[in-house]
């Protein structure tokens, strides 16, 4: 049985599997390279990193070591499982380490854009009781509990994001998320994330020299889109019936313009699908960025106004 799976930010993973993969590369076997690997987020993994060497050692394949050790997620141990088949896992986990150097790399940024507003926002929460108070209109208990109250609300939900977050990296999406998902305003966002993470999964595992239905199969629970899921697990069924690539992803909701599919089609038909999956996966992180560009210019104006309308209320 699998150990339970660690919570290991993105950027680490990144670290991680790009370590160990160029210790592959230059000629070291897989325990010695998963020993190279320690240190990785300030040692806080060594000691899975170690039960993973200590199990190749054992005799375990590099991908069942690392699950077992917790160190692999699903999609890292189909992809590296396969690399040792094929004998190739150092260009696996490259492939991999660059997939979480970008997941990382995007939520970053977005919490830099936030940081201001959130700033605001607590000041704002502050400030708003305090003509009240200097006007002696209230007392000190009271304007702790008007600006004190929201703040924790505040941080509340700060914390609860957080966790939800660690929580994903370590056992995948909790069954509300599709549900909080699929709010207004959040759908869109999270039917782009989707893709682009679907894709990008896709596109790893075809170059890892999965078969169509393996590249499809399993996607569907790591979806926030239930209905995304849905098309791409229906997609998995008619890949093992025989369906090329493409043909199966026509109406999953995977790729939404008319463009990009035809490409994929026209890629597969010219026996180079790998670079059909690669453009359509850029294309989708693209777009992905320009939600979160949007998001972030609106969510500070969003914040701000509500500030606004805070302090004024206070103060009327």
């Amino acid at each position: 049985m699998a150990g339970a799976r660690l919570i290991i930010g993105l950027e680490a993973r990144a670290d991680l599997h790009l370590v160990i993969g160029r210790q592959l590369a230059a000629g070291l076997d897989a325990a010695r390279a998963l020993a190279g690997a320690r240190g990785i987020a300030g040692g806080r993994h060594d000691d899975a990193i170690g039960e993973a060497a200590r199990l190749v050692r054992a005799g375990r394949g590099l991908a069942d070591a690392g699950r077992l050790a917790g160190l692999w997620t699903n999609t890292d141990h189909r992809l590296v499982r396969h690399a040792e088949q094929a004998g190739d896992v150092a260009r696996a986990l490259a492939m991999l380490a660059e997939s979480y150097r970008r997941r990382g790399l995007r939520l970053r940024r977005a919490r830099g854009q936030m940081l201001m507003p959130t700033f605001v926002l607590a000041l704002g929460l502050l400030v708003g009781p305090l003509p009240a108070l200097v006007s002696g209109e209230i007392g000190a208990g009271s304007y702790l509990l008007r600006s004190l109250g929201p703040l924790l609300g505040v941080v509340l939900v700060v914390v609860s994001i957080a966790r939800a977050t660690r929580g994903y990296l370590a056992r995948g999406l909790p069954r509300w998320a599709g549900i909080v998902a699929a709010a207004p305003g959040l759908r869109s966002l999270a039917l782009a994330h989707d893709r682009a993470r679907a894709l990008d999964v896709i596109a790893m595992r075809h170059a890892a020299g999965l078969p169509a239905a393996d590249a499809l199969r399993g996607l569907g629970a790591d979806l926030l889109d239930r209905r995304l899921g849905r098309g791409l697990d229906r997609a998995a069924r008619g890949a093992a019936r025989g369906d090329s690539l493409a043909p199966s992803l026509r109406d999953t909701g995977l790729i939404d313009d008319g463009a990009g599919y035809a490409a994929l089609s026209t890629s597969e038909e010219a026996g180079r699908v790998d670079e059909g999956l690669a453009r359509a996966a850029a294309a989708a992180a693209d777009r992905l960025d320009a939600v979160y560009e949007l998001a972030a210019q609106w969510m500070p104006r969003v914040v701000y106004g509500a500030v606004v309308l805070w302090v004024v209320s206070a103060v009327l």
